[in-house]
């Protein structure tokens, strides 16, 4: 089984790199920013320490006044999982 990383110590981590890239962090989840999403993404998959390479889950969720898009990512080589959410762009 895999261990979860808690939303809080992937968005210490993410901040450190993205300053203002974090908009919420509990022990489930981090949501980012719509803006830097790709690039925060894009850290967690290439970044050794997390090598969160693999998409082992999308979906979306309708908050009536927005949506919102959760991912869930995992790492085979360090065995954890993560979520990541954001909120939909309104354009």
């Amino acid at each position: 089984m895999s261990r979860a990383l808690t939303g809080t110590e992937v968005a210490e981590k993410i901040g450190r790199g993205f300053p203002g890239a974090v908009v919420e962090a509990n022990q489930q989840w981090v949501t980012v920013a719509a803006e830097q999403l790709l690039a925060v993404a894009t850290h967690l998959r290439d970044d050794p320490e997390f090598d969160l390479r693999y998409l082992i889950g999308v979906c979306g969720v309708d908050r009536l006044d927005h949506f919102e898009v959760v991912y869930q990512l995992q790492s085979l080589s360090r065995n954890h999982i993560t979520t990541l959410k954001t909120q939909a762009l309104d354009h």
